[in-house]
């Protein structure tokens, strides 16, 4: 992150001052920051980063004159005394990856620069004023222009001194598909793709970590409803058009007694609290089929991208809701089965941008547990009443223990695969 910070005393009138400054040109050109490793014995040696050969050029500061025009412009700040701007991210650049070594320690070193083009007051003081650089000298700083008729420009120095100390370290687990991502799309799309994939494995470690064994037939408690689930979708899928994939829950029966109905809470399936459920995984074209699991290398963890925009309140209190009048609730009889969809391409999400034809997505439903249910049908359960988070789409909240009832597990599904064509 950069940030720019005004003394507060530079100016005894206070004045405000706009500048104009690339903080990724200035950062990172040839003229920019200075890398250098930390030494085992205390000292400090600079390591040449390669700002020409076999890599793209960062686009120097070429911009020699700007007109003020009150509206947003990339890269002109207008600061008071004590003032900052926003932090802004920058990303290193390729060049300087290349010269890294896991485990050694560096400092980015910012030299300091002179601001090109600058002026006193604010934007709207100096709308329609053109501000000029100057003529670059042999010394590599710029003739003094003027800023205004009659007025000269003093010199404005960007002070060094400021640094970064990181350690570079190499991930334990190397993305299978860093190379042939890299040479398709270049550096800086990869490392985000591959942030993207490590966040994906992260999420899948963290839901199977918290997801309990398996329950064998002979586990399952005596009195609970046996649910078991299935997967439907098309298998294929023609560019970004919609595409559904149902998950089919049908109510087996009672373990070992009795043919009762049972209403439940049916969202607790698919929230994003489910450590089981509704997962999809996705392999790239060109990979060799191979394992049947995530886990085989083969398969990918996959997440939607949301389309779209809003917001949701969280933090209110929870509310009451009758179970019997709820729409996240409803019930079956033992062999009745029911059905909702999963939209993996549609008006609020898509399946990631980068997908291509050739690749295959494999959708599962694990092992997962309902958070609330009870006996007889939603007209039994009109005046009964549980708590849920103020946005509703989430697990009940009252009573957390399902009022002591065994625990309804609903059975894993076979996959299904569907693939991108043209």
């Amino acid at each position: 992150m950069s940030t720019i910070h005004r003394a507060a005393n530079d100016d005894s009138k206070g004045r405000r001052c706009i500048f104009h400054w690339s903080m990724y040109t200035n950062a990172f050109s040839e003229n920019g920051c200075i890398l250098v490793r930390h030494k085992d014995n205390g000292t400090f040696e600079r390591v040449l980063v390669d700002n020409k050969s076999g890599l793209v050029a960062l686009s120097e500061q070429t911009i020699d004159s700007l007109i003020v025009s009150g509206q947003h412009q990339a890269d002109l700040f207008e600061l008071g005394p004590g003032e900052q701007t926003s932090p802004t991210r920058l990303d290193l650049p390729e060049r300087y990856y290349r010269v890294l070594k896991a485990g050694e320690s560096y400092s980015l070193v910012f030299p300091g620069a002179e601001i090109g083009m600058w002026a006193w007051g604010s934007i709207q003081d100096n709308v329609g004023l053109e501000m000029k650089a100057g003529t670059l000298l042999p010394s590599g700083l710029r003739s003094r222009p003027r800023a205004k008729k009659g007025q000269s420009q003093p010199q404005l120095i960007m002070p060094g001194g400021a640094l970064l100390t990181f350690t570079a370290v190499a991930e334990e687990v190397a993305w299978p598909e860093r190379a042939a991502r890299e040479s398709q799309v270049g550096f800086v799309a990869a490392n985000t793709e591959e942030q993207r994939w490590r966040m994906m494995q992260q999420a899948a470690a963290r839901r199977k970590a918290e997801s309990p064994a398996p329950l064998a037939p002979s586990d399952r408690i005596p009195g609970a409803p046996m649910f078991s689930a299935s997967l439907r979708c098309p298998p294929t899928l023609r560019g970004r058009g919609y595409f559904d994939v149902e998950i089919v829950i049908k109510y087996e029966g009672i373990e070992r007694s009795g043919d009762q109905p049972v209403t439940f809470h049916w969202l607790s399936l698919v929230s994003a609290q489910q450590p089981g459920g509704f997962q999809i995984y996705r392999r790239r074209r060109g990979d060799a089929p191979g394992g049947s699991s995530a886990e085989s290398g083969t398969w990918e963890s996959c997440e939607l991208e949301e389309t779209s925009a809003g917001f949701m309140i969280v933090d209110e209190p929870d509310i009451s809701v009758r179970v019997g009048q709820h729409k996240h609730f409803t019930s079956l009889r033992p062999g009745e089965t029911w059905t909702t969809t999963q939209t993996l391409s549609g008006d609020d999400a898509e399946l990631p941008r980068d997908m291509a034809p050739g690749d295959v997505f494999r959708c599962t439903f694990e092992e997962a547990a309902v958070d609330w249910w009870d006996w007889g049908i939603m007209e039994d359960h009109a005046e009964t009443v549980v708590k849920l988070p103020c946005y509703e789409a989430g697990n009940v909240t009252e009573p957390s223990d399902n009022g002591g009832r065994p625990k309804l597990v609903v059975s894993s599904a076979k996959p299904v695969e569907f693939a991108i064509i043209e």
